[in-house]
């Protein structure tokens, strides 16, 4: 659960909106302040990806320098050798879940940004829409 961006996201909406819910039209919206610390825990949650996936291993995002790959076809036609590789399944998910989890610490980060502005101004959305 906490490796899927999309129910953590999801969970973000859903918390902001009950806080919209309850602080509606109250001059002061302190569930809403309270509903950016929410946020920003699940942006943390998201951009630190990797490291819930691969545990220590996973410190600094995942990084595939080094892949598993078989020698497919050469090709020696032209005046340059050409050799084409076929990727194992595994280096295969490797790959996807590297890319996932850029992804996911770039939807992290915003989430971290806006959370981190509804934290500290959200009380202030009661007195702007009065």
């Amino acid at each position: 659960m906490f490796k899927n961006r999309f129910i953590l996201a999801l969970v973000g909406f859903l918390v902001v909106a009950a806080s919209i819910y309850a602080d509606w039209g109250a001059a002061s919206w302190s569930w809403f302040q309270r509903s950016g610390s929410v946020i920003v825990l699940l942006g943390a949650l998201m951009t630190y990806r990797s490291i819930l996936r691969l545990d220590v291993k996973g410190v600094g995002g995942a990084d595939p320098t080094f892949i598993k790959a078989r020698v497919a076809d050469i090709d020696n036609s032209g005046g340059t050798q050409k050799v084409t590789v076929k990727i194992d399944e595994d280096t295969q998910r490797l790959f996807s879940q590297a890319d996932l989890d850029k992804l996911a610490g770039y939807v992290g980060a915003i989430f971290m940004i806006f959370g981190t502005i509804i934290w500290g101004y959200g009380d202030l959305a009661g007195k702007i829409l009065q």
